[in-house]
């Protein structure tokens, strides 16, 4: 069952940073763990940017089952793993919020599975697209951006310090200190003035999508 982000929790999380901190250690937690649950569920905006492949939050589960399969994921958990990242997906999630994906074209150009699982990607891009909490801007693939090679999510909260998330195929690395996230804002903001609008990114996924015709069972 979730955790949800009250005081208690809050202070568990604390608790687990403080001691990573006194022993040297960087935070690391399965993407399971309660506290990335409680980020996903319970902050008033998400913003995430991934470079490589879809963000997280925006899967479909065959591009999961790929996904997961291709960092070695075995068959006896991998249906597990899958459960845990759809959970993670915003229509999943119990409390609406502000979401922001920056999705990168390379990601898209890269290959999403078979025409099948190309076209259910799109299809659910699409959808999410054209909703109001949700807002989805392409990242040209031409775009000049260095020295963003992993991919990362913004946690806010009005009662809470930001947090910030660095993603990993099996962990999570998460930050507070302030120069951490300044430096992660920036880079947001960098990222927000070369993508597209969200009105031209819907247009480039529709226009996508009546391209694919998917394959018949």
């Amino acid at each position: 069952m979730p955790l949800p982000l009250n005081s208690m929790n809050w202070w568990l999380w604390i608790a687990v940073r403080m001691t990573a901190i006194k022993s040297g250690l960087t935070l690391r937690v399965s993407l399971t763990f309660p506290i990335v649950t409680m980020l996903d569920r319970e902050s008033t905006s998400i913003t995430s940017y991934t470079p490589v492949e879809l963000p997280h939050y925006l899967q479909v589960e065959p591009y999961i089952r790929d996904a997961l399969s291709q960092y070695g994921y075995d068959e006896r958990v991998l249906d597990s793993a899958v459960e845990a990242r759809l959970s993670r997906r915003p229509s999943s999630l119990r409390r609406p919020g502000s979401f922001t994906f920056y999705l990168s074209e390379a990601a898209l150009n890269g290959g999403l599975g078979s025409l099948t699982v190309t076209h259910e990607q799109l299809a659910y891009l699409t959808t999410v697209s054209s909703l109001p909490p949700f807002h989805i801007r392409l990242v040209p693939a031409d775009t000049p951006l260095t020295g963003i090679r992993a991919g990362f999510t913004l946690y806010r909260h009005s009662e809470y310090r930001p947090v910030l998330h660095l993603q990993q195929p099996t962990t999570s690395l998460f930050l507070e200190n302030d120069t951490d996230i300044t430096f992660y804002e920036s880079r947001l903001q960098h990222i927000a003035s070369l993508a597209l609008s969200r009105d031209e990114t819907r247009k480039q996924l529709t226009d996508r999508l009546a391209e694919i015709k998917p394959q018949s069972a």
